[in-house]
């Protein structure tokens, strides 16, 4: 039978473990929010993420967007809708290294942006 101090040891460990490992990477709704640029383009078009309610942003974003369109939470990213909500135009995840975003496009072109004003 193994040692009672030992299991507990055991079990204290892997419950700071995992406390770790969640609290590692921040949670992408709260971090998205503000205004973003992009890095290396020319033009250099800004991205305004606004939160509405838990899980669901609106994006104004130039590029390709006249008006802004609706965006949704998906565990460690963000979804933009295109016209309708079943059509995801860009795939959005934050860096927390660099509090920096990567949007890729349904067509797989990447853009890079950078934080420019909360």
């Amino acid at each position: 039978m193994p040692n009672k101090r030992l299991v507990v040891a055991f079990v204290v460990w892997g419950l700071m473990a995992a406390a770790l490992v969640g609290c590692g990477h921040p949670a992408i709704g709260d971090k998205v929010v503000g205004w973003w640029q992009e890095v290396g383009t020319t033009p250099a078009y800004k991205m305004h993420i606004t939160r509405l309610s838990d899980g669901e942003y609106r994006v104004t974003y130039p590029r390709s967007f006249l008006v802004p369109f609706g965006a949704q939470l998906k565990g460690d990213h963000l979804d933009i809708w295109g016209e309708n909500t079943s059509d995801v135009v860009y795939v959005v995840t934050y860096d927390p290294q660099t509090d920096r975003l990567k949007a890729v496009h349904s067509d797989g072109t990447t853009y890079t942006l950078k934080r420019v004003a909360p």
